[in-house]
This record gives structure tokens, C-alpha cells and sequence, in this order.
């Protein structure tokens, strides 16, 4: 029987002047957002739901309005028409011209007042520049 001798040999080179040590790695994630400059309106809360109301009852929710971006925004609240026909949704008060600076807000209260027993399709709140 043969016995085969396998050497293995290594080579390791140092670069003269460097310093060697050993150096443990802890990972800490980092994460970061940018910010747009521009005027980003958000409504509080995102949606809102006035259930079942009786007919003939007014019935109101108070929303607001945040400029989220860095410049200042400006525009008009109001109900979006084109989901409204039937009348039933208005802007009780907060509705208009507005000017809001960065990270300013506006209370808007939103009535609904239901003229019959029907489903009304659903509405947005908008606010145009």
C-alpha cells in the first residue's frame, strides 16, 4: 500500500507598516428617511365612517388637516362634488381658503345629514391648491 503525503502550505503576506489586530463586528441596523420639500398634506384620521344615521339627523365628525412637508402649503377644503350629488355631505366648519405652514394643522368638521333611508356612495374631503 502507498501512502500519498498531501502538504498543504499557506501564504500569508503583511504589508510593512500596517498594524494588525483582531477586531469583533456588532451589527446595529441604521436606517434613515428622507424628507420631501414639498407641501405633503395628511388628513387625521385617514378615513372616517358616520355609520348608520337616521334620516333628517345631522351628525358630525371633527378631522384635521397637517402639512407634513417642509414648505408651506395653501389651497381650499371642501367636499369633492363629484361624490356628493345627493347634497348630503358638507363642511361644517375649517372649509375655505388655507395656509398652512410646515407641520401646521386645521380642524375641519365634516357633517353628514342623511335626506333618506339609502346607502350614499362614499365621499373624500379634498383639498385643492
Amino acid at each position: 500500500m502507498i501512502k500519498r503525503i498531501t502538504r498543504i502550505v499557506a501564504t500569508l503576506a503583511f504589508t510593512a507598516g500596517v498594524a494588525w489586530a483582531a477586531v469583533a463586528y456588532i451589527a446595529h441596523p441604521i436606517m434613515g428617511t428622507g424628507t420631501a420639500r414639498d407641501p405633503i398634506p395628511k388628513w387625521y384620521p385617514a378615513s372616517t365612517n358616520f355609520g348608520a344615521v337616521q334620516e333628517s339627523t345631522l351628525v358630525t365628525r371633527a378631522i384635521r388637516l397637517k402639512n407634513v412637508g417642509a414648505n408651506g402649503l395653501t389651497g381650499d377644503i371642501r367636499i369633492d362634488p363629484a361624490c356628493n350629488a345627493a347634497g348630503v355631505y358638507s363642511v361644517a366648519s375649517g372649509g375655505g381658503p388655507y395656509t398652512l405652514a410646515h407641520y401646521e394643522s386645521r380642524a375641519v368638521v365634516i357633517a353628514f345629514a342623511p335626506a333618506d333611508t339609502v346607502a350614499y356612495p362614499d365621499c373624500r374631503v379634498i383639498c385643492t391648491p
